[in-house]
């Protein structure tokens, strides 16, 4: 019995030990702003590949923490990693876990809702990621000139 709760207690640490791994810490929360206190260096090499992929010259040049709302989602807080281009154009984004005021990008491969990297290009005025239930989709403010391309995305190291 004491072999069986053992080996029990032993998987579970393992398997939080290796959850564990799969979060990279981006930022905290410090003095109430959202502050990147990390070496992104890697998310933003990512993120390059995904726009040669997609055949976008645009450059992003400021990356913040940002948060919104889910409305159909009984109002959820959620929080992403959003980079823009200087004229707005272009905007990428990734959702982040927050934990006791820590904010976390989930490299889980087989976390779908966390590995996902949403582009939205086409004005400056709008077409942001936005979240609505467990999609991202690009809010319509320029109509059919913004376009959303989603991009399952690899494992992000420092």
């Amino acid at each position: 019995m004491k072999n069986l709760l053992f080996g029990l207690i032993a998987t579970v640490m393992f398997g939080l030990a290796g959850n564990a791994q799969n979060l990279v810490k981006v930022g905290e929360i410090k003095n109430g702003a959202f502050i990147i206190t990390e070496d992104i260096n890697g998310i933003k090499e990512e993120w390059i590949k995904i726009l040669e992929e997609q055949k976008i010259v645009n450059e992003l040049s400021t990356y913040n923490i940002e948060t919104s709302v889910d409305v159909e989602s009984d109002n959820e807080v959620y929080y992403y990693l959003l980079a823009k281009s200087k004229d707005n154009i272009l905007k990428v984004a990734r959702l982040l876990k927050l934990d006791k005021g820590v904010f976390y990008l989930d490299s889980n491969p087989d976390s779908i809702q966390t590995g996902v990297t949403i582009t939205c290009t086409g004005c400056g005025m709008g077409c942001n990621p936005r979240r609505r239930g467990r999609d991202w989709y690009c809010t319509p403010d320029c109509g059919s000139n913004c376009v959303k391309s989603v991009t399952v995305s690899s494992n992000v190291t420092k």
